[in-house]
């Protein structure tokens, strides 16, 4: 399966179900206009998100602050839970690449 595919998919993914639980190490993220892509990371992961290009709006579940991300901008998502990310422009698609950092396992 090609990149765009897995990109493609996942997209479709966010958007029939509302939410994505993350799976991923690193992705790509295409977001329409007027369109939403709901993550949920677990306690003790960590996201940071790049915009690749356009300016996407983050919300985080229970902190009422919008972050906006533009183009070349990094943004460390300050908590886990439901994140909900869209596309800041009436006619441009937001692209951000995702870098999930899982959480830290004990090794016994």
């Amino acid at each position: 399966m090609g990149f765009l595919n897995i990109v493609k998919r996942a997209v479709t993914f966010a958007r029939h179900d509302n939410s994505m639980s993350i799976n991923f190490k690193e992705m790509i993220l295409i977001i329409e206009p007027r369109e939403v892509a709901v993550l949920v990371i677990r306690p003790g992961a960590e996201m940071i998100v790049t915009g690749f290009a356009g300016t996407v709006w983050i919300n985080v579940a229970g902190d009422p602050t919008r972050y906006i991300v533009k183009h070349g901008e990094t943004f460390k998502v300050p908590a886990h839970g439901k994140v909900t990310i869209g596309s800041a422009a009436d006619y441009v698609p937001g692209r951000i690449h995702i870098k999930h950092l899982p959480e830290k396992s004990l090794i016994h």
